[in-house]
């Protein structure tokens, strides 16, 4: 091997410290290729330490493959269950390697197959997971985990989806990243009475409980830290976090959690409710009800067919419980309060560092989906006075007829916005009632666009002028093309990923907060705190990351790489945009107010040290107290009139 084949395949970091113009430029200094030696010797080591595709684990030995600074591990089991039966976590071991390189197919969804981010493979026995590690990782070491539990209104969704590819979130935040599949709609929450009425049920939670005993038992062997779990969730993925929170069968599985657009209000349903929504299932099947004898004889898709036909109305009056049709149901064993229920006493959940974040318009995509034609004031009114028993009726229509924007506006504060700010005092007083010396609670709201538009000057150009840009997320109803200018449900998890899947410059505008965002994450799974250590290294290093953030005035995205000042180049190869759209560069403005976006309030964090790191973190600095929540959650519930909000 020749010394330029040497080079090149060594990992990125290395060839750029030693690419051929460096060596020819210092060819005649001593010092330099003493350096260089080093330098490929401590390289060699990393590569061939790193790289080591092959994993033991309890069940046998599993390999992955490698994706840019990522090892992939795909699709690796990690329990088994017949249908409507708690999850079995005693796998038989194997003498054969496992090849864990492909995805393993979704769980079983009713998904309409012209959506662009509908699984492309399902199947029932779907209960596997997903394990991203960085490929340069020191032998001995132990890395923090963060297992996330992906959205979908409990009905739908996967771990294997393309936006949830952890390899950049891994790679940049050198953590330990697993996605899972588990149980949806009827599969994972069905309710099954005895004859003494007690239920068996919420198996889609029992399968992430089983994903997170797997974890704790074998991802010591991918580096991981079993002691430094952090459980990650956003929409019903969140509610599973919350859920766990309060289990006891959960405590010991996870160290702290990080709630992202959590629908705090939504609650499950009680055991009538279950019951209704049991026997009516049963008829559509025509089988009796919890003969799962019966229910096992059917096929897939009969029984995603029963699903489909059971909605909310079938069993409750409570429209808020549209939001998922199936979900969790109170067992009085798993499931024993609803989630704001379980923050209203101090003694049902536990004492855990926890990141609560919501986004600036989470119930746009709720109020428009639900309802595609404008809402009237009668239908306004029987919507919410079905969710508030104290309800006083609005009387103000707004000039379009339409009450669709005030209810996404009402959803947003009452569903999400409001119930985050008390559960984060909750969990506040929670600490201090257990005589801790630093809270351990950070709350955020994000405001950051679905996709920025791309402009070139400060104006503002009107909304059909804007070309959506085309990616899994593409816009295919109103709810879709009102979030390209506004932060829905999910925006932020998706910027906190970047994932391949969106498009080229799509990535390109989100990196710089995407980065941001990965540092808070990875600080608060490795040390509970977003901040990470707070040092005096830790200071420079916050100025340094900063500073490399701001760019240049003079320069666009579309500026070549090699013309950027090595501070901010992006670490994105070109691998050729899909999408043939012409893009007008995005102003340097557009990136600031990005930055700006991901407001980060430490209001529950107050010592000296915190808030000193907290305020080098923010540029510029932002308010570090309750204000703004206070502000949005100062009417009520009963009488959301649009002044108030």
């Amino acid at each position: 091997m020749t010394s330029l084949q040497t080079i090149y395949s060594l990992p990125m970091d290395c060839r750029l410290l030693l690419s051929p113009s460096r060596i020819m430029a210092n060819s005649l200094s001593s010092k330099f290729l003493v350096l260089a030696l080093i330098l490929i010797m401590s390289c060699l080591v990393t590569k061939s330490n790193g790289n080591n595709l092959q994993v033991k684990t309890d069940n046998g030995l599993i390999q992955g493959s490698l994706q840019g600074q990522t090892i992939r591990f795909l699709g690796i089991p990690y329990a088994t269950a017949k249908r409507f039966q708690f999850p079995n976590t005693d796998l038989t071991p194997s003498d054969k390697l496992y090849k864990a390189v492909d995805f393993a197919p979704a769980c079983s969804q009713a998904c309409q197959q012209t959506r662009a981010d509908c699984p492309k493979q399902m199947e029932e026995e779907c209960l596997t997971l997903n394990i991203y590690r960085p490929s340069s990782i020191r032998q001995g070491k132990k890395y923090p985990v963060i297992v996330y539990i992906h959205g979908g209104d409990f009905s739908s969704g996967s771990g294997t989806s393309a936006v949830y590819d952890g390899t950049y979130f891994s790679s940049r935040g050198r953590i330990i990243l697993v996605t899972l599949n588990y149980r949806l709609g009827a599969f994972g929450f069905l309710s099954i009475f005895d004859k003494y009425g007690e239920a068996t049920g919420n198996f889609g939670l029992r399968d992430q409980q089983a994903a997170l005993i797997w974890i704790q038992s074998n991802i010591k062997a991918f580096g991981g830290d079993p002691a430094k779990v952090t459980l990650m969730g956003d929409g019903s993925g969140c509610i599973s976090a919350v859920t766990h929170l309060a289990s006891l069968n959960s405590q010991s599985l996870f160290q702290s959690a990080i709630l992202q657009s959590c629908p705090f209000n939504v609650p499950f349903r009680n055991r009538q409710e279950a019951q209704l929504q049991s026997e009516a299932f049963a008829k559509f099947l025509d089988c009796a009800v919890n003969n799962v004898t019966c229910y096992r004889e059917k096929s897939v898709n009969e029984i995603l067919q029963a699903q489909n036909s059971v909605s909310a109305s079938a069993y409750t009056t409570n429209k808020l419980l549209s939001f998922y049709s199936w979900g969790p149901s109170i067992d009085n064993s798993e499931v024993v309060y609803n989630p704001m229920d379980i923050f209203a006493d101090l003694g049902r959940f536990s004492n855990k560092p926890v990141i609560i974040g919501t986004v600036l318009n989470e119930g746009l995509s709720f109020a428009y989906d639900k309802f595609p034609l404008p809402l009237s004031l009668a239908d306004f009114n029987t919507f919410l006075s079905s969710s508030a028993p104290n309800y006083r009726p609005v009387t103000s229509v707004p000039p379009n007829g339409d009450m669709r924007g005030l209810l996404a506006k009402v959803i947003t504060d009452y569903v999400f916005t409001c119930p985050a700010q008390y559960v984060a005092k909750q969990i506040e007083a929670k600490q201090k009632l257990d005589n801790q010396n630093i809270d351990k609670v950070w709350l955020y709201e994000f405001s950051k666009p679905t996709r920025l538009p791309s402009l070139n000057s400060n104006q503002q150009l009107p909304q059909q002028q804007i070309t959506p840009l085309r990616s899994l997320w593409r816009p295919v109803s109103l709810s879709e093309r009102l979030c390209q200018t506004n932060s829905c449900l999910g925006s932020d998890t998706k910027t906190l990923f970047n994932s391949n899947s969106l498009p080229y410059i799509e990535r390109l505008i989100n990196e710089p907060l995407t980065r941001r965002m990965i540092q808070y994450w990875s600080n608060f799974a490795r040390r509970e705190n977003v901040n990470g250590a707070i040092t005096s290294r830790s200071h420079l290093r916050t100025l340094q990351m900063t500073s490399s953030m701001m760019p240049d005035p003079t320069l666009t995205f579309l500026t070549p790489s090699r013309n950027r000042p090595r501070t901010q180049r992006f670490n994105f190869r070109p691998f050729g945009v899909r999408d043939s759209t012409q893009f007008v560069p995005a102003s340097t403005s557009v990136l600031l107010s990005a930055l700006k976006a991901f407001v980060y309030w430490p209001n529950y964090s107050t010592t000296s040290e915190e808030m000193e790191s907290v305020m080098l973190l923010q540029s510029p600095l932002l308010m570090s107290n309750s204000s703004h929540f206070n502000s949005r959650c100062s009417g009520s519930l009963e009488h959301p009139e649009p002044g108030i909000l």
